[in-house]
């Protein structure tokens, strides 16, 4: 299939599907997203979402990853493992927050699609940030973790901390993410010295 043409002083046809995405999942139902529907909304064809896309899912997914570099976990979440303050990147870096605020419409979303793979995403961002291995996880670890990042995916995605971001900083600096903070901090000790054990 060829590449769809761009005309030029426009948004090309790939900015405007992504465009018409965004819209679309801030105002309505995930669900009702569909390829008839960003073709009309986007005023690019089938195919030219086809070119770019397998499909919703696919599109999602993309465009999720797409809004994160590789320190947007750092930016977002490391502020609360040392002082319990939002990062000043989400209140004054203009571009950032935009881009945390398409991400935070997964956390709000009605589907468990989306609703999983932000949640799968800051689970692993913390893992990350701690220095714990997924593979070393126990039954139990998982289904703590599980019930804490639920919680957390629920919170940012609480329409009242997408009104305010700075809300989540005062929601994390509670005695539950200091709980959280010393078990992370002890799962990573024992994988640290799971680590060495294996040398």
């Amino acid at each position: 299939m060829a590449r769809p043409k761009r005309n030029l002083g426009e948004k090309n046809a790939l900015e405007r599907i992504e465009d018409a995405f965004w819209e679309m999942l801030s105002n309505g139902s995930y669900s009702k997203i569909t390829i008839s529907s960003l073709a009309q909304h986007s005023k690019v064809n089938h195919n030219t979402i086809y070119y770019h896309f397998e499909n919703i899912d696919d599109m999602a997914i993309k465009l999720f990853n797409k809004n994160l570099d590789k320190d947007f976990p750092t930016r977002v979440f490391s502020s609360f493992t040392t002082n319990g303050s939002i990062s000043s990147d989400l209140s004054s870096d203009v571009e950032f927050r935009n881009r945390f605020a398409r991400i935070q419409l997964f956390a709000q979303s009605d589907s468990i699609f989306l609703t999983s793979r932000f949640k799968q995403f800051i689970l692993e961002a913390w893992l990350i940030a701690f220095n714990i291995p997924q593979k070393n996880l126990s039954t139990e670890n998982k289904l703590f973790l599980d019930f804490f990042f639920s919680g957390l995916t629920a919170v940012i995605g609480n329409p009242l901390v997408a009104e305010n971001p700075n809300m989540l900083a005062t929601v994390l600096n509670n005695n539950i993410v200091k709980e959280l903070l010393s078990y992370l901090t002890d799962l990573s000790k024992k994988a640290t010295s799971y680590s060495r054990k294996e040398l």
